[in-house]
């Protein structure tokens, strides 16, 4: 999982800059950079797929990254070596979504580390193990999850009554 997004990323600016080596407008740059980083991962994702939320953070960082590209790439060299405020911001918040989304797509695959999951859980109290964090995945909804469900409340109940 992690692979594929930074992977992506490092594709998509390493196509880019590759693309502006050959003289390609940055307009097309940013294009070309994102809809192929995009393609092969859908491509790559419909042979094994990850999941709707993993796909679409996967977009989401891919098209951030060359949008981020374009607006850096825009700029005319000469008089205004400064970037203005305005990209910044928006390098700035793409940056963040882009860390944001990684680390959402670890704790959900992975789970916390250990010593995070320590020191922002609470202890479990008959367990020297800090809880399980990872998502633990689809739930089926159909009979069979039904029959399951039940049979969770009725041993419930049971626990219950024993004490």
């Amino acid at each position: 999982m992690f692979q594929t997004l930074f992977g992506g990323a490092l594709l998509i600016v390493a196509l880019y800059y590759t693309l502006r080596a050959f003289g390609v407008g940055n307009y097309w740059r940013g294009v070309i950079s994102g809809t192929v980083s995009v393609a092969a991962y859908l491509a790559l994702s419909i042979a094994n797929w990850p999941g709707g939320d993993v796909v679409s953070m996967h977009m989401a960082v891919f098209l951030a990254t060359a949008t981020v590209l374009t607006l850096i790439g825009g700029r005319k060299p000469g008089a205004a070596k400064r970037l203005h405020w305005g990209p910044k911001v928006i390098i700035g918040f793409f940056l963040l979504l882009f860390v944001i989304d990684g680390g959402l797509l670890m704790i959900s695959g992975q789970g916390l580390p250990p010593a995070v999951a320590k020191w922002l859980l609470p202890a479990a109290k008959k367990s020297a193990n800090p809880p399980h964090t990872a998502f633990s995945g689809v739930v089926p909804h159909g009979e069979e999850a039904a029959k399951t469900i039940n049979q969770f409340m009725k041993s419930a109940e049971k626990q219950r009554r024993l004490g």
